[in-house]
């Protein structure tokens, strides 16, 4: 499997998508929260980040023609980097908590 990012424009990508980071006022304005997992990033990631079964991420995605060719790769490579992480710390005599 092969991801492309060449051909992809950076965004701006959010990608702690946790529906307390979402805030709406009475007068209807939104306030996005927390910006620890930000960054500039071809846009596949951002439809990496959407690829939850949250419904934050369900209304966003609905609203958002995001390109779909990386996704089962990163979803491959995703995995693959958490369960070396959880290894590593097993080796390395630690515990290693990731919150997404």
């Amino acid at each position: 499997m092969k991801v492309d990012f060449q051909s992809e424009n950076l965004c701006f990508c959010f990608s702690d998508l946790y529906e307390g980071n979402f805030i709406f006022t009475n007068n209807c304005d939104l306030y996005i929260v927390d910006f620890h997992h930000v960054a500039f990033l071809p846009i596949s990631f951002m439809t990496y980040a959407l690829d939850q079964p949250r419904p934050v991420c369900e209304a966003i995605k609905a609203k958002l023609d995001l390109p779909q060719e990386n996704l089962e790769a990163m979803r491959v490579a995703g995995y693959n980097f958490m369960i070396s992480w959880r290894k590593a710390g097993k080796y390395l005599g630690i515990n290693i908590h990731l919150y997404y």
